[in-house]
């Protein structure tokens, strides 16, 4: 059950999940909640050294308009791993409601530690983070290639517009 709810888009329907495993549904969204509740971060281990940092968007793509849209049917999310040799270590992620200065900040304030060596793409948002974090490096993205965030979609999941990390 545990590896429904860490993988499905919404972390899984109670309902269906009391259908699927042959338990209550009211037992189903106790477990779903508690597990929801352990994904989340207590805050108390900031990412250090290597940290990758970029945003992304949830949902389907739209033909013809790629980059970052404007569309309400799509969950903007932006997402920091720190880099350790050579892959992906712990990772935090958080909704945001657009790409601005102000809706990236609260990822870099609560969970990057102000020396590590971030590297972010060259969007506008990331340029006033510089002042707080001096080891900030903008860098084009060549389309996201640049980037080692193979592992974003695999480790975490979304519930009521709050994202969940998996360790």
């Amino acid at each position: 059950m545990l590896y429904e709810i860490a993988t499905s888009k919404k972390g899984a329907n109670s309902i269906w999940l009391g259908e699927h495993f042959g338990i209550q549904q009211k037992t189903a969204w106790l477990f779903r909640h508690k597990v929801q509740l352990a994904m989340e971060s207590s805050e108390q281990y900031l990412l250090e050294e290597d940290v990758h940092v970029d945003e992304l968007e949830i949902g389907t793509p739209e033909k013809g308009k790629p980059g970052r849209s404007k569309s309400e049917k799509k969950m903007r999310v932006v997402i920091a791993f720190e880099e350790r040799d050579g892959k992906s270590g712990r990772g935090y992620a958080k909704v945001i409601e657009d790409y601005s200065n102000e809706s990236l900040r609260p990822l870099f304030d609560i969970h990057i530690k102000e020396d590590a060596k971030v590297l972010a793409d060259g969007w506008s948002g990331y340029k006033p983070l510089k002042q707080d974090y001096p080891n900030l490096r903008q860098t084009l993205s060549e389309k996201g290639k640049n980037f080692n965030l193979p592992t974003a979609g695999r480790n975490a999941t979304y519930s009521d517009k709050k994202l969940y990390k998996l360790a």
